[in-house]
């Protein structure tokens, strides 16, 4: 079976049964007002991979029409990963206003150099060259993971400091983030170095992770706890000291 149709026949009506569970048990238990942006993600997902297929079959895998679709869509699909991380480091800093004040700025200088990245790969990228376009949103992509793979592998640093127990539903939002980024980082690392050659692998591996990370995400959503109580540890302590050193400094 190849690409053409493994995608539309098998992956993506997986991928939709979880998103709809995700989408069911996250309006159900409320998460969705205490995590509105991965509501809102998963909501997106949904659209897109539908209208996706929907062009696939009228249109077809290789039409210039999947192409522009697909493309955009990656990008406000990329841009609102990143969001989420963003939520998932407001939810688990919520009790340190500093070192969440800190990460807000690191977001937004992080969000501005995207973009400028983003604004430069589209000029550098001829309308025509469909080749040239290509190369440049992995170039994008990549750099989009570079970035996201680094928020998150600081956040597990910091997790035992934070005390982020394993069962948390955050801690599984995190973790499945995490686990996308590590590996469409090597996927789209090994489509940019072999060209061509590693085109197909890129296009079966793309769509294999999300559901991975979808999974990762359903497991929490439904099996683990909500609430953040951490406690008054010594791990806890020393947060809270970082926590006003950052205040001090933040308030000169």
């Amino acid at each position: 079976m190849n690409v053409e149709t493994l995608l539309p026949n098998t992956i993506g009506p997986v991928a939709w049964v979880l998103q709809a569970a995700i989408l069911v048990r996250m309006y159900r238990s409320k998460l969705c007002d205490e995590l509105p942006m991965l509501f809102a993600y998963v909501v997106f997902s949904e659209c897109r991979s539908i209208s996706l297929y929907w062009v696939r079959v009228h249109f077809g895998f290789r039409s210039p029409e999947y192409f522009v679709g697909y493309w955009l869509g990656f990008v406000v699909h990329t841009g609102m990963e990143f969001l989420i991380i963003r939520e998932v480091y407001a939810k688990v800093l919520h009790r340190y206003e500093g070192l969440r004040t800190l990460s807000d700025t690191i977001f937004r200088w992080a969000m501005l150099l995207l973009v400028v990245l983003g604004i430069i790969v589209a000029v550098s990228s001829p309308a025509a060259d469909r080749d040239a376009m290509y190369s440049g949103i992995l170039l994008l992509d990549r750099s989009v993971m570079i970035v996201e793979f680094g928020l998150m592998v600081l956040l597990f640093m910091f997790s035992r400091a934070l005390e982020l127990g394993w069962r948390e539903c955050i801690f599984g939002i995190a973790v499945g983030l995490c686990f996308y980024c590590t590996t469409e980082l090597a996927a789209v690392s090994l489509r940019t170095y072999y060209r061509n050659a590693a085109a197909e692998f890129y296009s079966m591996a793309e769509p294999f992770l999300t559901l991975i990370m979808l999974a990762i995400w359903t497991a929490y959503v439904y099996r683990t706890d909500r609430a953040r109580n951490p406690g008054q540890s010594l791990s806890n302590l020393r947060m809270t000291e970082w926590n006003d050193a950052v205040l001090q400094f933040l308030n000169r």
